[in-house]
């Protein structure tokens, strides 16, 4: 994908945009996960860029970014802000585990912004227990642990990581890594996401993994989610942990496009 890339300013937060695809289509915006940017998207969206327009932000505290405090409601008004910014007509909103939490949210708060909602394995769990001093900790020391690194020190440690994934992931997955700021730690805060979901208006596709292969989202969150929302899809993608489209890129744009039409 050749991204066109800008910043939007956010109620004074800078944020790194990339914008490709079809400007005719439909437009899907697209909010990463934890340690990931707006470039990560590019494989979803080499495949359908064609008919939609893919715009991805890079959330604070990531990628070319602002860093600064942020909960969960400054990373939705963020996102909003950029959706407001952009004139987008009731866009789709695309997000992958924090950045799930952040579609879902902006669609709780401003619904005549959305249009529709993806939500790819997004953190939630029925008993959303805090993290605990121990893996915070070890978080922390997962960020900082990244300083100094070269992208190709990057690339090996990510293939060691995750050894079904396309190499060409990686491509977009080291550098990323370079962008990540130490306050990013501050967004693994658990959400009372039965509180957000009730006041989604827009349809919505709840793309879930396998949890033994490490997808967070259980059978038993999508069933409250279904019972919280009355217009949402939930498809299982076999073979898939928690990062769906990166394990199993053919079926997830075939449930995501297929929502879509």
């Amino acid at each position: 994908m050749n991204w066109t890339e800008s910043d939007v300013v956010v109620d004074g937060v800078s944020l790194h945009v990339r914008r490709g695809g079809n400007p005719d289509g439909p437009t899907v915006v697209c909010a990463h996960g934890f340690s990931d940017d707006g470039n990560c998207w590019s494989r979803l969206a080499d495949r359908i860029g064609d008919r939609y327009e893919v715009i991805a932000v890079d959330a604070r505290n990531h990628g070319r970014s602002d860093r600064g405090a942020a909960d969960w409601e400054g990373l939705a008004a963020d996102l909003a802000g950029v959706v407001d910014a952009l004139a987008l007509e009731r866009p789709t909103l695309l997000g992958h585990s924090l950045g799930a939490t952040t579609v879902a949210l902006v669609a709780a708060r401003r619904p005549d912004l959305v249009g529709r909602v993806v939500l790819e394995d997004p953190p939630w769990r029925l008993e959303q227990a805090p993290l605990g001093a121990d893996e915070l900790a070890g978080v922390t020391a997962w960020v900082a642990s990244l300083d100094g690194r070269s992208v190709d020190e990057l690339r090996e440690m990510g293939r060691r990581q995750h050894p079904n994934w396309p190499d060409e992931e990686f491509d977009s997955w080291a550098p990323a890594k370079l962008g990540l700021g130490p306050r990013s730690v501050e967004h693994l805060v658990p959400i009372d996401w039965r509180s957000v979901v009730p006041a989604i208006e827009a349809p919505a596709l709840l793309v879930l993994g396998e949890v033994e292969l490490g997808a967070i989202a259980s059978p038993e969150v999508a069933h409250a989610v279904s019972n919280l929302h009355g217009d949402v899809g939930v498809v299982t993608i076999e073979g898939a942990g928690h990062n769906i489209r990166r394990e199993r890129l053919d079926a997830y744009v075939d449930a995501v496009a297929g929502f879509l039409r």
